[in-house]
């Protein structure tokens, strides 16, 4: 996966196609683990850029987000200001890949929401532009659980005029 990651990356910026002109919407995924060769092939970068996504968060079986990326650090300050130069978004991954404690927290209408509830306030904290749920490997029966999160995080993000994504597996 962190090759995928890496190689998408490189080769959007070497195939030299003239992506500076691109008329579609160009978002790049840095993954925490690779975070500084990311910010230092992304900021040069930035122009065709519309989206950046820190790799940035996992979820633990309460439903509380850990911040890999490590936030507060000043590079990743400068890096999300130049980002916001260059007019691009900064919309987050938050990533979460255990169906049963998906299952668990989502369920839960309480517990449903104190996670969005933690979403929403990693938003507000570092400004971002919205967030991007990759949870993946939920039972079926997660459906109608996982639908309700989304509109009520969606409604919540769209309150504060911020952008949801989101991963769905087949």
């Amino acid at each position: 996966m962190r090759k995928i990651f890496i190689l998408a990356f490189a080769a959007f910026f070497v195939s030299g196609t003239g992506l500076a002109a691109a008329a579609y919407p160009v978002d790049v995924w840095l993954p925490y683990w690779k975070k500084t060769e990311g910010i230092a092939e992304a900021t040069p970068n930035l122009a065709p850029i519309w989206r950046v996504h820190p790799f940035s968060y996992e979820v633990q079986s309460d439903g509380t987000i850990v911040d890999l990326w490590n936030m507060d650090e000043i590079a990743t300050d400068d890096f999300f200001l130049d980002v916001r130069a260059a007019k691009a978004k900064v919309v987050p991954t938050i990533a979460w890949h255990n169906g049963t404690e998906i299952m668990n927290i989502l369920s839960s209408s309480t517990a449903r929401k104190a996670h969005i509830d933690g979403i929403v306030a990693h938003a507000e904290v570092y400004r971002f532009d919205g967030v991007d749920i990759d949870y993946e490997g939920k039972p079926a029966e997660s459906r109608e659980h996982f639908s309700a999160f989304l509109q009520e995080l969606s409604a919540r993000l769209r309150a504060q005029k911020k952008i949801l994504s989101c991963t769905i597996e087949a």
